[in-house]
């Protein structure tokens, strides 16, 4: 307790040590402190008793003039101005109510006991002169230390005094409330992943627990709960764990269960369904050439039908490929788009879009242009026949150096006439033949251009022309004739160049 002024107040347990003052006060205005009393200045001072320690009458001074002296008081018993008078109380926390705190000592210097009439913490009244603790709530983890004033009243002066005190709560070991699980969520399929941490709620916030746990596919490291080394859940058969958990800290122990949530492994996003199409190439001038095959990504249906957009290709099963009268030429279609649709037999439907590479097959040794043309002179004639043959006496019967589609240094002629890959006499034959056909048909140009010359020459005439005209025409060859001369030479001289080449493949087709 905190002295507030000298009221002479003291508790039982202790108040400061009383020790000698030395005052030096006029007599009146000395007795009047000491006594507490309002002397009247016209009373006999002769009257009032002496107040010093031994009990005995306070002599006066006389003075010769007869004026009293001051008096000189020694070892008075009061407490010196602001000594420390000790009042602190204990009491465990969690006390029952009624639980008696301490004792409370109202002697006032004059004998007179004062009276409490306001403790300032409502958990605690006065009953005489003991410090009860009667309501509210002890805990020395938020309140170690209560301080609070007590009040009295001065019974001899009916003052007011106050004074304050310290109630220390003391400390004890307290049961635990519960065990908790901080995180508790543990993914499927992930082998010793880590669950939490485990804690003991304990008003005392006490660490020192051990624990003990009821399934052995956990351990613990720590405070930590992980799965044991190899061990997995799974969220399909055991979405929930409710684990069993024991803890002590050698005074209390406590049993609780935790939860343990088992989260699904992600599904894959779903995918719409789409058509695939491998590989993406086509050969050149090939009839029913195949492309490739078709296939459903992410199929929700079991089977599929496909169809096409460009005419000229069509599916077989999931095979796509050109219809058996269409070939494409890669020199005027080198890429050609189209898209492949599907349907699935319950009605998924999916399509893509595609761009399909025609790839060139065309050698170098045959003229795409026209055929029969092997020195690439724009022109069929018997020197292209001539060429072959002299290919064949050197090199008999060969393919061409690469074969078909054969790529490197482009050839000076190009022999393959008939485009199979190889140098044969039949080559040659239909060079022969070509030519043959060409001077069939510009006999019949010839003749049919003389015949209405003939016609219109004969439309010119003049009606009865005389004898001499006759004998003249006679004499003179005519158009006609002119024409058929002219063919018959140019039949010859082709006819000698024939001649010559079939004589040579003779030879040729003679050799062993």
């Amino acid at each position: 307790m905190t002295k507030r002024r000298a009221t002479g107040l003291r508790p039982i347990n202790g108040g400061g040590e009383l020790r000698p003052i030395r005052l030096v006060l006029e007599p009146l205005e000395a007795r009047r402190l000491l006594a507490g009393v309002d002397i009247p200045a016209s009373c006999d001072h002769s009257s009032i008793p002496s107040l010093n320690s031994t009990g005995s009458e306070l002599p006066l001074a006389q003075q010769s003039n007869g004026l009293q002296q001051p008096l000189v008081i020694q070892q008075i018993d009061l407490l010196a101005e602001g000594e420390a008078m000790g009042s602190d109380y204990s009491i465990p926390e969690n006390a029952p109510f009624g639980t008696l705190v301490g004792s409370v000592d109202r002697v006032d210097p004059t004998g007179v006991v004062s009276s409490v009439i306001n403790v300032g913490d409502a958990r605690f009244s006065i009953q005489g002169n003991q410090l009860f603790f009667t309501s509210g709530k002890l805990d020395y983890e938020t309140e170690p230390l209560i301080s609070f004033s007590i009040t009295v009243a001065n019974a001899f002066d009916n003052s007011l005094d106050t004074f304050d005190a310290n109630v220390s709560v003391g400390d004890v070991n307290e049961r635990p409330l519960a065990i908790e699980l901080s995180g508790g969520k543990v993914p499927e399929h992930e082998p010793g992943a880590v669950v939490g941490d485990l804690t003991v709620v304990d008003p005392d916030s006490q660490s020192n627990y051990a624990y003990y746990l009821f399934d052995s596919r956990f351990v613990l490291s720590g405070h930590q709960l992980k799965l044991a080394d190899g061990i997995e859940l799974d969220y399909e058969t055991e979405p929930v764990v409710m684990l069993a958990v024991a803890a002590t800290d050698g005074t209390f122990e406590i049993f609780d269960t935790v939860r343990i949530e088992v989260l699904p492994t992600p599904e894959a996003p779903v995918l719409a369904s789409s058509v695939a199409l491998d590989p993406l190439t086509l050969a050149e001038l090939t009839a029913g050439a195949e492309v490739g095959l078709a296939a459903v990504v992410n199929p929700k249906n079991a089977s599929y039908q496909f169809s096409v957009s460009d005419e000229r290709f069509e599916m077989r099963g999931n095979q796509l490929k050109l219809r058996d009268n269409q070939q494409v030429n890669a020199l005027v279609e080198p890429e050609i788009s189209l898209t492949l649709s599907a349907i699935g037999d319950e009605g998924d439907q999916a399509s893509g879009m595609f761009t399909i590479s025609v790839t060139s097959i065309r050698s170098p040794h045959h003229n795409y242009n026209l055929n029969e043309d092997v020195n690439g002179d724009g022109y069929v004639s018997p020197i292209d026949a001539l060429l072959i043959i002299n290919d064949l006496n050197s090199n008999g019967a060969h393919p061409v150096p690469s074969g078909v589609g054969g790529t490197g240094e482009p050839p000076s002629e190009m022999l393959d006439v008939n485009g199979d890959g190889l140098i044969t006499p039949m080559d040659v034959l239909l060079i022969i033949n070509h030519l043959n056909s060409r001077t069939a048909s510009r006999a019949q140009l010839d003749s049919t251009s003389i015949s209405s010359l003939d016609i219109e020459e004969s439309e010119a005439i003049i009606p009865a022309p005389s004898d001499s005209a006759y004998a003249s025409a006679s004499a003179a060859p005519s158009g006609f004739d002119l024409a058929e001369e002219r063919r018959q030479r140019e039949n010859a001289s082709i006819d000698a160049e024939l001649e010559a080449l079939l004589d040579q493949l003779s030879r040729e087709q003679a050799k062993p």
